[in-house]
């Protein structure tokens, strides 16, 4: 028997689009997210982007993790002097 202490693993539950249904990811270690947060993740047809929904500490679904996290789309101005 081990003493070792093995903290959980962050999962999030995901929304594709406007569908009800949440499909639940692993979060890398050191990634950190919140609900509302869009992030990739790894699907049968390849990447897609999705928004977090909720915040999880235990799934018995959750085999796969999110890819990354999606960078603003809004590319700041360039200032002009």
């Amino acid at each position: 028997m081990s003493d070792l202490f093995t903290p959980a693993r962050t999962i999030v539950a995901v929304k594709f689009g406007f569908s009800d249904k949440t499909y639940d990811y692993l979060v890398p270690e050191g990634l950190e997210v919140e609900p509302g947060t869009k992030v990739f993740v790894a699907t049968k047809r390849g990447e897609a982007k999705v928004e977090i929904f909720e915040i999880k500490t235990e799934s018995d679904k959750a085999s796969a993790s999110i890819l990354r996290i999606v960078e603003s789309e809004i590319q700041p101005k360039p200032e002009v002097d």
